[in-house]
C-alpha cells in the first residue's frame, strides 16, 4: 500500500503513523504551574537529541481549543522543566498522570506519587523513578498542523543535572533489566524493554567485509520469554 498523508486515504483503521516509528521512549515530563502547583504528563513524542552537552525534546500537540499545553507554558515560563523515565513497575501511575484535568490540579497527587527535588531547576520530578533529568529551556519550535488540535509544540532542553539510582547499576553500567523502561508503540499498546529482548552488536570501526551470498543465519532469541529459539525471517 501507498498513500500521502493528508492527502490520500490510507484505507485503515486507523492512522497508522504512530505505529510505524516504534517503539518511542516517553518523555514524562513535569513543571510548575503558575499558582506553585505541579504539572506532570507524559508526552511519546520524545527524544535525546544529542549529548555533549546533552540535549532532550518533548513535543506536545496543542489543545482542541487551539491553546499550548500546560508543560509547554510553564517550561517557557521558568525556563526549566524535568524528565523521569517511565519504568514498568510505574505505568499505571504513568498511565493515570495522562488524565485530561483542570489547570492547577497535582498530576502527582493524582497518580499517587512522591515528589523529589534536584539541585539545580525547582521543579519536581517522579522520586520513585530510577532515574531523573534536571533541564533548562533552550527553545520551543512550533510546527504547524493539518488542523485544529494538529500543531505541535516541540520543546528543547538541556540536560543539567542527572540522578541515577544506584540500585540500577551493575559492573557500572546501567543495567536495564533493573530499570525496564516502557514505550508507546502506537495506540494503547506499549512495550517493557528487558534484557531478554535486546542483542548486542558493536558498530564496526572500519571497511566490513561483505557477507557471502548464500551465507547461512545464526539462530537468535528474539523477544522471547520462554527460551524458545526462533530465526529471524520466520513468520515473514
Amino acid at each position: 500500500m501507498f498513500y500521502e498523508p493528508g492527502k490520500t486515504p490510507h484505507g485503515l483503521k486507523k492512522d497508522p503513523f504512530k505505529s510505524c516509528v516504534v517503539p518511542r521512549p516517553i518523555g514524562w515530563i513535569s513543571t510548575l504551574n503558575k499558582d506553585g502547583s505541579a504539572n506532570l504528563a507524559p508526552y511519546s513524542q520524545f527524544a535525546h537529541l544529542t549529548f555533549s552537552p546533552p540535549y532532550v525534546m518533548f513535543a506536545a500537540n496543542v489543545k482542541d481549543s487551539g491553546e499550548r499545553k500546560d508543560n509547554v507554558e510553564n517550561a517557557e515560563r521558568t525556563q526549566e522543566f524535568c524528565w523521569s523515565l517511565a519504568t514498568y513497575d510505574l505505568r499505571e501511575e504513568m498511565n493515570k498522570s495522562a488524565t485530561e484535568v483542570p489547570y492547577g490540579v497535582d498530576e502527582f497527587e493524582l497518580a499517587g506519587l512522591e515528589k523529589g527535588y534536584g539541585s539545580l531547576v525547582k521543579c519536581p520530578f517522579v522520586k520513585a523513578s530510577p532515574i531523573n533529568f534536571e533541564c533548562v529551556h533552550h527553545t520551543t519550535l512550533r510546527l504547524p498542523g493539518d488542523g485544529v488540535g494538529a500543531s505541535v509544540d516541540v520543546v528543547i532542553g538541556r540536560v543539567v543535572g542527572i540522578h541515577i539510582d544506584e540500585g540500577v547499576l551493575t559492573n557500572g553500567e546501567i543495567d536495564i533489566s533493573k530499570t525496564v523502561p516502557i514505550a508507546r508503540c502506537g495506540g494503547p499498546n506499549y512495550a517493557a524493554i528487558r534484557d531478554v529482548c535486546m542483542f548486542k552488536m558493536v558498530t564496526p570501526k572500519g571497511p566490513v567485509t561483505p557477507a557471502p551470498e548464500n551465507a547461512a543465519r545464526k539462530e537468535e532469541t528474539i523477544g522471547m520469554t520462554n527460551g524458545e529459539q526462533k530465526k529471524p525471517d520466520e513468520g515473514r
